[in-house]
């Protein structure tokens, strides 16, 4: 989302000396900063509403100030640049995914990108091509409904799907993971566990969802700066010729 100058301010400000005309560019970069700001915090409110229980990756705790947490990001707008902007950021956190590959999906709907986890295992040949892996019922998640990393990362390392990963012995290996195949390869049904006898499915191999949109972040966006920006606007302003000299 690109905020500008859309208002009429020449209407705005025709009132105005040439004395305090200078003061129009900064009011309106001051405006249109604060304005990306609301809209900002309105995306992440919506977040709220469309998504069960987010995690704070995707919506931070303090929305009206994230800092750099969350997974929008915005540049405020200059004086000589007037243009303000919020999007999604290319990663989560130092080194996660890019929160367009899990926000992508629910504001232009279609299918996800392939995650790390599924990436390595097409790599060792584990799942085929055009297929990819849902929780299974046995398989623990944290409270947001997400496999942890840790989790996820002993999983591949036990599936040998890890760049440099080894098995342990055999002697002191309790646990051991595979992928059931009905049949010869792209036949894959799922991914097991193996404790002693016990036996317990923690993925099914499935073909990639469609998802349907349901976060509309341009019309939340736009709605959130048609309501802002003016009385923002008016502030800055205010707040400009007050200084004015």
């Amino acid at each position: 989302m690109q905020i500008s100058v859309k208002a009429d301010i020449k209407e705005l400000t025709r009132k105005l000396n040439r004395i305090q005309k200078k003061q129009i560019p900064f009011a309106t970069a001051q405006a249109l900063t604060w304005t990306a700001q609301d809209v900002r915090t309105d995306l992440y409110r919506n977040m709220k509403k469309v998504f069960d229980n987010p995690t704070k990756f995707i919506v931070p705790g303090n929305i009206e100030k994230p800092g750099k947490k969350g997974a929008l990001f915005m540049t405020g707008a200059k004086k000589n640049n007037l243009v303000a902007k919020v999007w999604v950021k290319d990663l989560i956190g130092d080194k996660g995914p890019p929160a367009i590959n899990i926000l992508g999906p629910n504001i232009y709907g279609g299918k996800r990108k392939d995650k790390g986890s599924e990436r390595a295992l097409k790599s060792r040949g584990l799942i085929p091509a055009g297929k990819q892996i849902a929780p299974a019922r046995g398989l623990n998640k944290n409270r947001h409904g997400n496999v942890t990393a840790g989790t996820m990362t002993k999983i591949l390392s036990g599936l040998s799907a890890l760049p440099g990963a080894a098995k342990g012995s055999k002697s002191r290996q309790k646990v051991s993971y595979f992928v059931m195949r009905l049949g010869g390869p792209g036949s894959e049904t799922g991914i097991f566990e193996r404790r002693g006898k016990k036996i317990k499915k923690l993925f099914n191999v499935v073909s990639p969802p469609n998802y349907k949109r349901r976060f509309h972040f341009s019309k939340v966006a736009a709605n959130s700066n048609k309501r802002h920006f003016k009385r923002n606007f008016d502030k800055s302003l205010k707040k400009a010729l007050a200084t004015a000299r």
